[in-house]
């Protein structure tokens, strides 16, 4: 299973409200009205405040238990299981075992943690750039230390 992974399980709140403020007809509509030069600086200035370029402490640490998209995958696994499961949403690279043979993957990014997943048609595999494989059960912190 692969996907993005946004909205998922029963965390990931904010990326919630704000897709209902961002499909909304009326919020739409209104933005429609912007002039142009207008809504590229309010594009801009939210694409400034992403989650990669203000990341917090607590967004780049393992939740353990508490990791909301392992934990969609462990309640998948129940009626639909698969072999992987692959997301990105949550910028922090994982490796994690899911049921007897699954394995839940979180590709982490490319710009501070130079993660990366590999598939050879036989195994999946979580790498950073230098081309090593990435251990399992390894998590980064904000501060690229391993855990």
């Amino acid at each position: 299973m692969v996907g993005h992974g946004d909205g998922l399980g029963p965390g990931d709140k904010t990326y919630k409200l704000l897709k209902k403020v961002f499909t909304n007809s009326l919020a739409k509509w209104l933005f429609r009205w912007i002039h142009p030069d207008l809504g590229i600086g309010l594009a801009k200035a939210w694409s400034k405040n992403s989650r990669i370029n203000h990341s917090t402490k607590d967004e780049q640490r393992f939740l353990g238990e508490d990791e909301w998209l392992w934990s969609y995958c462990k309640s998948l696994e129940e009626s639909a299981p698969h072999d992987y499961y692959i997301f990105g949403h949550r910028h922090l690279p994982l490796q994690l075992p899911v049921g007897k043979q699954g394995t839940y993957f979180n590709l982490g990014e490319w710009v501070n943690q130079n993660t990366y997943l590999e598939f050879d048609g036989k195994e999946a595999r979580l790498l950073e750039f230098t081309n090593t494989p990435f251990p399992a059960g390894k998590v980064y912190s904000s501060s690229s230390q391993g855990k």
